[in-house]
């Protein structure tokens, strides 16, 4: 027993001078191993909790002084400890104060939790900040609030817990204001819920852009956003019908207003009736300028109420942005200009029905065949070309599928496809079944039921030789024949276009000490963790520590600039 016990008393002797020397060879290579180790423990005790920083002080530690692993990897053991113990007592908590939630999802540090068909309020620690008695709950807002209702009324819950009367219904706002319907009608709180100064209760509230349109006793008014009326409640109906992209009516915003006599006017915000109660319709402006109808007739009235064509056409008066009016008389349209100047007689039967000048014309129909005028005026109609299938009914013409490109557009006559300049004289005799629009100056054609690719002098890039074909730019051609579909160039050269491979990278791994599975790309991830983010590897060892990364990014910023 007694030279057992000296030998014990050796090998303990033995080790205490062996770790001494461990730690005087590691203090001699690393000289502020121990400082650091000591920065590490306090920033992992209890008093700081800063797992994440400490974890990443101690890789780069490792680095720095691999003589002193043993040390480091107790360290990084212990820090694992502490977390999963953290983890475990966070758990413990919330049951220990009986909070049974089944499902949560925090939104500025308030969550909806449920328990039997009930939702309350919860903070970050599990604590019911309400009782569960609320259904159909929204997220908490930047501003501290959220919506629920009970009983089918609808309540305003403040982030402290707090419950506000109740409302029919309650709607935030973009403003930081709620839009409400009381037992007093509707108006707006603030995000104290108290009543807004100048908002009066109405008994319904639109909002109509930058403006306010209220209801009360049947009557419509105009407010702005301070609850001003601008009009008085005097209408029985009130549209937005100004085109907020239009340069005349910016700033002059104006509204269509059914007066008392059940007629329609338009009024401003001067509460001014700029066109008299006096039509049964008005339409919404377009290019500064709205139709009127009046005893089945239509006319054309400005953004200042100003009439521009007096009621007289039988469909609604069709007019661009080159100032040009289209009325319609005795089933034929004339062509008149802003300042009310005939600019073509009465002989049209169709006419575009985008009225923009595509490429710089616009199609007309004259005694069922095709033509088109320019921007001018000018009417070009040459060879009588045939209208397109369909659309040639009702007085309007859609031929938005051959528009002019460059001068030139596809027609069609006696039943095949031509290409003809803008002056009508052809550009090449030869003609086809179908044709596509020209695009980077190669058009594919179909003849004999076969397609090829022309220039626009209708030279054969490729003869026709394929089932179907489509340009698609750059180059570039998708063509099929025999049922198989293929890439090729304008030489019908193949062109073997990389596949896109599925993401390889990807990887979805358990990783400890976090217990949860988490998503890796190149073998890192980012996760949230104890109320911090940090970059992690599949091992679940810290790589970057995100708090300190983005200062570092910051700091590099401002230095480049």
């Amino acid at each position: 027993m007694r030279y057992l016990f000296v030998y014990w008393l050796l090998f303990w002797s033995y080790n205490i001078s062996f770790g001494q020397n461990d730690k005087k060879y590691i203090n001699n290579k690393c000289p502020y191993f121990n400082k650091l180790i000591q920065e590490i423990k306090s920033l992992s005790s209890n008093n700081n909790r800063k797992y994440a920083l400490a974890l990443n002080k101690l890789y780069a530690l490792r680095e720095y002084c691999p003589d002193g692993s043993l040390i480091i990897e107790k360290e990084i053991q212990d820090i694992i400890s502490k977390m999963k113990k953290q983890k475990i007592d966070l758990e413990k908590q919330v049951k220990q104060n009986n909070k049974l939630i089944s499902r949560f999802s925090f939104s500025h540090n308030r969550a909806w939790a449920y328990r039997n068909g009930k939702f309350a309020v919860i903070n970050r620690i599990g604590d019911t900040l309400t009782s569960f008695q609320f259904d159909n709950p929204q997220s908490f807002s930047v501003n501290g609030t959220a919506l629920a209702q009970k009983a089918d009324k609808n309540y305003l819950i403040f982030n402290d817990g707090r419950v506000s009367e109740p409302f029919i219904y309650i709607l935030p706002t973009n403003n930081s204001w709620y839009i409400i319907r009381g037992k007093n009608g509707v108006t707006f709180l603030d995000r104290k819920l108290n009543k807004v100064s100048n908002w009066d209760y109405y008994d319904k509230i639109f909002q109509s852009y930058p403006f306010f349109k209220v209801l009360k006793n049947d009557k419509w008014a105009i407010a702005d956003k301070n609850g001003n009326l601008s009009t008085k409640l005097s209408f029985l109906e009130l549209d937005e019908i100004y085109d907020k992209k239009s340069k005349e009516v910016k700033n002059n915003y104006i509204w269509c207003a059914r007066a008392l006599n059940g007629l329609w006017g338009l009024v401003n915000l001067k509460d001014t009736l700029i066109l008299k109660a006096e039509y049964d319709e008005i339409t919404t402006f377009k290019h500064g300028y709205a139709n009127i109808k009046k005893n089945n007739k239509w006319g054309l009235v400005d953004s200042t109420g100003r009439i521009i064509v007096s009621p007289q056409s039988e469909k609604k008066v069709a007019f661009n942005s080159n100032g040009y009016f289209w009325i319609y008389k005795e089933k034929k349209w004339e062509l008149i200009n802003k300042n009310n100047k005939l600019i073509l007689q009465r002989q049209f039967d169709l006419i575009d029905q985008s009225q923009e000048f595509t490429g710089g014309y616009i199609w007309v129909g004259i005694e069922n065949k095709l033509a088109w005028i320019d921007s001018t005026g000018q009417l070009i109609d040459k060879q009588k070309f045939d209208l397109p299938d369909g659309d040639a009914t009702g007085g309007y013409i859609n031929n938005q599928g051959h528009k002019f490109n460059n001068g030139y557009a596809w027609i069609r006559k006696d039943g095949r496809w031509k290409l003809v300049n803008s002056k009508g004289d052809f550009a090449f005799d030869s003609t086809y079944i179908n044709v596509q629009n020209f695009i980077e100056g190669y058009a594919w054609v179909e003849k004999t039921n076969k397609w090829g690719l022309i220039n626009m002098k209708g030279e054969y890039i490729i003869k026709p030789q394929y089932d179907s074909a489509k340009r698609l730019g750059n180059g570039l051609n998708q063509v099929s024949i025999n049922g198989q579909s293929k890439i090729i160039d304008n030489r019908n050269k193949i062109i073997n276009l990389p596949e896109r491979q599925p993401d390889t990278n990807l990887k979805s791994i358990f990783v400890l000490p976090f217990k949860k599975k988490v998503d890796f790309l190149d073998d890192l991830a980012r996760i949230n963790e104890y109320g911090e983010h940090f970059i992690i590897n599949t091992k679940g060892e810290v790589i970057v520590d995100w708090e300190l990364h983005n200062k570092q990014m910051t700091e590099k910023k401002s230095k480049i600039k």
